[in-house]
């Protein structure tokens, strides 16, 4: 019988050189070794110190998930924020390109290891939720589907850190996954650190409640998008000019945002709810769309042009580039706004479409435009757009803090000084001090100001595209000939 110690030759290449590069280093090993140290003296100590084979039980599951998704909900993901900017400061991707493998296979061999490396994790826990069982108070089922949530949550924060790690930004692939797993931490910390809220997540995950399976798999859905489009993201930033990678992310992203928010219908939640979950989708989409620079060479124009005026109209909603991205949010956000009105209409909550929810949704509409517009006005000539585009967004939510600050020890007033931001239009949907009308006013007219700029500075970028199908159509029909 021949044994083999190396990897299947049917595996990508980039996911064997992680794999090879990840599993002899420091530290994968001293991150394996050290979980296993601690829950072997978690069944030592915790069997000794509790009071009750019952107690015992639950405070095992609970050190066991705490340690376990420590280690991947934090720790895994941050090992891939050096994920392509390794390949960039060490000038091997050019190399990696000129092979077969696609600047998408480059991605998803970085992120798929990360994830193979949680899935090793994940089965070295097993044998101590084995032994745990016989501790009694253990509910299979609901165990083992929350050690299955984690992973799933493993492998969407590691797409973010693969995701952030092409961006040249230290700011960006560094600072802002360190502050995000403080957060982590902290959900980890509320979740596991008292048996009330963990045998109320162990509840919950039996699924008897209709409202929260809906809600789950929603959840679980928008997280398996949102990981698919860092990648993709990732993907478009390394990938040369003639690979279109825009497309498909578009118009996923919209039957994305549909499915999330039907799905949620379906669950007792309030349209603020409805609202919030397709937001939470559609926003890595429009800052994708809005953060793309415009270089378009016409073999990406080919495809559509060649179709007629339909296939050029689908190509200006479809090409790579920000002005394009721009119409692409347009069109979008007038279609969701009806969309929106009629699930949360249909919704099976007691609370009702209200007014001020459509104020909120137009005003968080003005908060994804508001960035690229301020980009386009002072900074156009930055390569790095993403960075500068996430900076200005995060100043702008943190302004929001402050507003909501100075309204609580001041006035609402202050908040009408302020109304000209889409932050400030938001906080004042929910201001009761102002009548619905005044709200939907102010939130169209700031969101149709900060697109109508961006519309305006995307004129250039529409002429070079007119000029670019013209080529693209002069080349089909030399070919043709």
């Amino acid at each position: 019988m021949n044994l083999t110690n190396d990897f299947s030759d049917r595996l990508s290449p980039i996911v064997v050189k992680e794999l090879r590069q990840d599993l002899r280093g420091k530290g994968f090993l001293i991150l394996f070794i050290t979980l296993q140290i601690i829950l072997s003296l978690i069944l030592l100590l915790t069997a000794t110190l509790s009071s009750s084979s019952q107690d015992t039980g639950t405070h095992i599951s609970q050190l066991i998930f705490f340690c376990f998704s420590f280690c991947l909900l934090i720790v895994q993901p941050l090992r891939g924020c050096n994920g392509i900017s390794s390949e960039l400061k060490a000038k091997t991707l050019d190399m990696l390109q000129l092979t077969r493998m696609s600047a998408w296979s480059i991605v998803f061999g970085k992120w798929i290891s990360l994830v193979a490396q949680s899935l090793l994790i994940a089965s070295a826990i097993l044998p101590y939720l084995i032994m745990r069982y016989f501790f009694g108070n253990m509910q299979i089922l609901p165990e083992l589907t929350l050690l299955m949530t984690i992973l799933v949550f493993s492998g969407f924060f590691s797409a973010i850190t693969v995701g952030l790690s092409a961006t040249p930004s230290i700011l960006l692939r560094g600072i802002i996954p360190l502050i995000g797993s403080m957060f982590v931490f902290i959900s980890i910390a509320g979740a596991f650190s008292n048996s009330y809220s963990f045998n109320n997540i162990i509840e919950q995950l039996t699924f008897t409640d209709s409202d929260f399976t809906a809600v789950f798999i929603a959840i679980i859905a928008g997280s398996l998008y949102t990981s698919w489009l860092m990648l993709e993201i990732a993907t478009s930033i390394i990938a040369p000019l003639a690979e279109n990678r825009d497309t498909i992310k578009r118009v996923i992203g919209f039957i994305a945002a549909v499915i999330v928010s039907i799905s949620l219908m379906f669950a007792n939640t309030s349209p603020e709810a409805i609202i919030m979950g397709t937001m939470a989708v559609i926003t890595p989409l429009f800052v994708s769309a809005l953060i793309r620079t415009h270089q378009l060479v016409p073999s990406i124009c080919k495809p559509f042009v060649k179709r007629g005026r339909i296939g050029q109209l689908a190509g200006r909603l479809l090409y790579p580039g920000w002005a394009t991205g721009t119409f692409y949010c347009t069109i979008i956000g007038l279609l969701l706004l009806p969309v929106m009105i009629t699930i949360c209409s249909l919704s099976n909550s007691s609370y009702g479409f209200q007014p001020e929810d459509l104020s909120a949704f137009i005003a968080y509409f003005g908060i994804l435009i508001f960035p690229a517009a301020i980009t386009q006005l002072f900074f156009k000539k930055y390569k790095n757009l993403f960075t500068v585009y996430l900076l200005i967004f995060c100043i702008h939510w943190g302004f929001m803090i402050l507003l909501g600050i100075m309204a609580a020890t001041t006035s609402d007033d202050v908040l009408l000084l302020f109304c000209w931001l889409p932050v400030g239009a938001l906080a004042l949907s929910f201001d009761n001090t102002v009548s619905d009308s005044s709200q939907l006013v102010i939130s169209c007219l700031v969101t149709g100001t900060y697109l109508i700029i961006l519309w305006f500075k995307s004129i250039p970028a529409w002429k070079h595209i007119r000029e670019v199908e013209s080529v693209a159509l002069k080349q089909i029909a030399n070919s043709a000939d």
